[in-house]
């Protein structure tokens, strides 16, 4: 796990899930273009784990944490405090209100829109185009 702009992601490259034999990293932030869009935003105090994959036009807020093999879609907001297990899918023009958990092995559809305070068990699918009041539990089942 990385804290952002500390560390370098992997020893030999810089986006080890996606092709990037370059590796450019335009906007400085350790990770490669191919993996974490230079056009993504990512605030100071954030810690990420391996192999994230973060889209164009996104925007981490501070004091987050996100797990390892976290894909998140393009034009994505992740509000203040929010926790980000392992596994997960993030969809594209998704909107994740601050102080929410989310589990390990979720996949978020696109065009989500969360409340604040919502909690997603391991393993929950939401559908595309889903809004969550704040304060809600949305419960997974794992295999």
């Amino acid at each position: 796990m990385i804290s952002m702009v500390t560390e370098s992601p992997t020893a030999g490259t810089n986006c080890p899930t996606v092709f990037n034999p370059d590796q450019l990293n335009a906007n400085g932030d350790g990770y490669g273009d191919s993996c974490v869009a230079p056009s993504a935003f990512i605030s100071t105090g954030t810690t990420i784990g391996d192999n994230p994959v973060i889209g164009g036009g996104s925007v981490i807020n501070k004091n987050l944490t996100i797990g390892n093999d976290v894909v998140i879609g393009s034009d994505v907001i992740i509000g203040q405090n929010v926790t980000v297990g392992s596994n997960v899918t993030i969809g594209n023009a998704t909107v994740i209100g601050k102080f929410t958990t989310i589990g390990n092995d979720v996949t978020i559809g696109q065009g989500v829109v969360t409340g604040k305070n919502v909690t997603v068990q391991n393993c929950a699918i939401i559908a595309d185009f889903t809004e969550i009041i704040a304060y809600a539990t949305v419960t997974g089942a794992c295999p």
